[in-house]
């Protein structure tokens, strides 16, 4: 009986054990199964993220402090441009200043020596024709051409 009770003792052994290789079996094949589900679940993230590596991310850096700089330097030249088209309409104001400044004073000097010939053509328009007074005529006007001249009044057609 002894020998059967240890017999019977030792099945029940045997298949508790079995029993429990066989729970322990499942365990692990169980938990490999959701290893490899939570690794294929990152596998599947991974390709979907786009992979930056530090070299790319560098590159990006780089890139964007360079945008940064080139953005610094355009407004820079944007206010460098806009100082000169100031400085060019001041230049061009005081141009047009001048040249009228120069065309009021050819004005006035033309005026100044016209009047004194005009009253000299005024006296001579009229007389009778004689050597003398043709001679005064072609010397009022040959003081005519050279004010112009002197004013710088071309009118010989050679084109200085």
């Amino acid at each position: 009986i002894a020998e059967k009770s240890v017999k019977q003792n030792d099945n029940a052994l045997y298949e508790k054990i079995k029993t429990d290789i066989v729970s322990g079996q499942e365990a692990i094949i169980a938990a490999i199964n959701e290893a490899f589900k939570s690794v294929r679940g990152e596998i599947a993230n991974a390709h979907k993220t786009p992979v930056q590596s530090v070299p790319q991310n560098e590159n990006n850096a780089d890139l964007e402090r360079r945008l940064s700089e080139a953005k610094a330097e355009n407004e820079e030249l944007k206010s460098k441009v806009a100082e000169l088209d100031e400085k060019l309409t001041d230049a061009f104001a005081t141009n047009r200043h001048a040249a009228s400044f120069e065309a009021e004073r050819i004005r006035s000097d033309l005026k100044r020596e016209f009047t004194f010939l005009y009253e000299d053509w005024l006296e001579y328009e009229s007389s009778t024709d004689s050597a003398d007074n043709c001679m005064t005529l072609k010397a009022i006007i040959k003081k005519i051409f050279r004010a112009l001249e002197r004013n710088g009044i071309n009118f010989k057609g050679n084109n200085k």
